[in-house]
């Protein structure tokens, strides 16, 4: 179990990192059995998860992640194990081409994240702080061919927010419930068509039997005009 010592060095843990606090021993034996618990709000689930870090900001993005993140399986690099085993049943599914609104994940030592330490991911590395946690962001736009992405995110050294970049083969992405088939991945989902009123053709009746103009065709031009 995490000293308070380090779950406070835990909060300023180096950029580039996601982690969650770590659970209690209550908490561990019960996350073996129990369900992940339904969030009411985003910012109920972000209070699983140290404010400030990547992992938290997602969540206020995304608060269906709290519905399947079992407590204590936070951190960013076990986002993907647990959307795989828990987020089947609400169409969450992982994916290597992005569509806006996915969760990206970035696994230990990808794209900038710190290594696996020698102890395993995400725990104290030569630096005195948590490393090989792994880093989430919130995609805000793909492009058509699925090889550029823009993200919002925390806990990042540097501001790369909405600024285009390059999908990484060791990125992954966590869809949406909300993701449906035909969605496009470039640009805002597309609003469902207007309703186009289009009124019944004219329909025009069939001319009575004629006896070479007679009453027969008279009677029909009058029952056209009272139409």
């Amino acid at each position: 179990i995490a000293q308070p010592g380090i779950l406070a060095k835990a909060a300023q843990a180096l950029a580039n990192d996601g982690h969650e606090p770590a659970p209690g021993l209550l908490e561990r034996i019960l996350n073996l059995i129990a369900p992940p618990v339904e969030a009411s709000s985003a910012a109920d689930c972000q209070e699983r998860f140290f404010e400030g870090q990547c992992t938290w900001f997602v969540a206020g993005k995304r608060p269906d992640a709290c519905q399947w993140i079992k407590p204590g399986m936070g951190n960013a690099y076990q986002w993907l194990g647990q959307a795989v085993a828990n987020g089947g049943g609400m169409g969450v599914s992982v994916r290597s081409r992005p569509q806006r609104g996915d969760i990206v994940v970035w696994q230990a030592g990808c794209g900038g994240t710190t290594a696996v330490p020698a102890d395993g991911p995400c725990t104290i590395g030569t630096s005195g702080y948590y490393e090989g946690c792994g880093h989430v962001a919130y995609v805000t736009w793909a492009s058509e061919d699925g090889q550029t992405i823009m993200i919002e995110e925390a806990n990042w050294s540097v501001d790369r927010s909405n600024q285009p970049m390059t999908v990484l083969s060791c990125m992954s992405f966590i869809s949406s419930p909300e993701t449906l088939p035909g969605i496009p991945l470039e640009g805002p989902l597309s609003a469902p068509p207007t309703p186009v009123f289009t009124p019944n053709p004219l329909i025009v009746p069939t001319p009575a039997p004629q006896k070479n103009g007679g009453p027969d065709f008279l009677q029909w031009l009058i029952d056209l005009f009272r139409r």
